[in-house]
């Protein structure tokens, strides 16, 4: 059959040949979940992995997205991290990549991500820098909701917590928030909004000074980014000090204002936030 050809032909010497074979099996593989498992019990992950650590740019690409398609099925995602393709996928982000590896490379990291075993690989990479850089870069809306989907599974599990914490995610996203382009705001708002859910990161954000900003952003007329910092807004106000906090930056009358507002994902969670603080706290009842 092909499969056998073409995964014989990624154990060549020739970079062009193997490119060539990659980008065969990209497209094979595209939307046939029988093929992306045969090539990776076929022996095709070992070679694509090797690709992404060669010189050739577009050798480069094409692995990429090639692993990232094998990966879309569960099975093929630890053999894939236990090739190194998520070491050497990270050198390949911090070796200032153009849009097209960026994405490629964001993606796969995305997808290894997403099962308990191959996280670790994930984590222990150096990836979490290389995000915080790219985000702050402001890319485009694609990739910023994995990066945000990617940090929120980092920041989510024990094992690598700490690890989003002590990388300072939080601070120059808040300062993205405030005075970064309509670009950077959506990719900081989109990320904050997921990384509020681990609390080890809250110290992060009240010491950055993310209320006084989120209470700016609502009150722009760019409501695209208030589901977002509402839902960060909600998070925080499940703790009693921040419950303090968020009262003395008199936010109760925007939360008010934004109750009239037909969106269910901006009516809801200022509903929702008012509550929680008339219900913990006596001064507003």
């Amino acid at each position: 059959g092909v499969l056998p050809t073409l995964v014989a032909l990624l154990h060549g010497s020739s970079n062009s040949v193997r490119s060539k074979a990659a980008d065969l099996l990209l497209k094979l593989a595209k939307d046939r979940p029988h093929v992306r498992l045969a090539a990776a019990s076929g022996g095709a992950l070992g070679p694509l992995a090797e690709l992404l650590t060669g010189e050739e740019a577009k050798a480069q690409i094409v692995a990429l997205r090639a692993l990232g398609e094998l990966a879309k099925e569960r099975k093929c995602r630890l053999p894939i991290a236990e090739t190194g393709a998520c070491d050497a996928t990270v050198s390949i982000l911090t070796g200032e990549p153009d849009e097209e590896h960026q994405r490629a490379a964001v993606m796969l990291l995305h997808q290894l991500s997403s099962e308990q075993g191959t996280l670790p690989f994930v984590a222990s990479s150096g990836v979490i820098p290389a995000l915080v850089t790219i985000l702050e870069n402001g890319p485009d809306a694609v990739v910023a909701e994995r990066l945000a989907s990617l940090l929120q599974r980092l920041s989510l599990e024990p094992t690598t917590t700490q690890l989003v914490v002590e990388a300072g995610c939080v601070p120059p996203l808040v300062r993205l928030l405030q005075s970064g382009t309509p670009s950077h705001q959506r990719s900081a708002a989109i990320t904050l909004s997921k990384l509020v859910y681990a609390p080890a990161t809250h110290p992060h954000f009240m010491s950055s000074g993310a209320l006084p900003v989120l209470r700016e952003v609502l009150q722009m007329q760019e409501d695209s980014l208030w589901p977002h910092c509402l839902a960060i807004v909600r998070e925080l106000s499940f703790v009693a000090d921040y419950r303090s906090a968020i009262l003395e930056e008199q936010f109760f009358p925007i939360l008010i204002s934004l109750l009239a507002s037909p969106d269910p994902s901006i009516q809801e969670p200022s509903a929702a936030t008012m509550l929680l603080i008339a219900d913990n706290d006596q001064s507003v009842q």
